[in-house]
């Protein structure tokens, strides 16, 4: 017998373009960590200053590079060649 798994995915979430992105919720945004394997969190003061921030950065590639938490993320990778 096959289980079928149905993922609820945020409508949203397609129209992220940052790779660091993992998830969010109400006011907070998870980003890949600086460490392997790990995760950060990014809590806002309002949902309503979250979803600016998403705007602006997560789901702009031109402007996702200029987030401080892409950077982070990215220089991880930078430092291993």
């Amino acid at each position: 017998m096959k289980v079928k798994y149905s993922i609820n995915i945020p409508s949203h979430w397609k129209n992220i373009k940052c790779p660091f992105f993992r998830s969010d919720n109400y006011n907070s945004i998870s980003c890949e960590g600086c460490l392997e394997k790990t995760s950060l969190r990014h809590t806002f003061k309002s949902r309503f200053i979250k979803d600016d921030w998403q705007e602006k950065y997560c789901m702009k590639i031109s402007k996702c590079r200029e987030c401080p938490i892409y950077r982070i993320a990215d220089n991880k990778y930078s430092d291993e060649s």
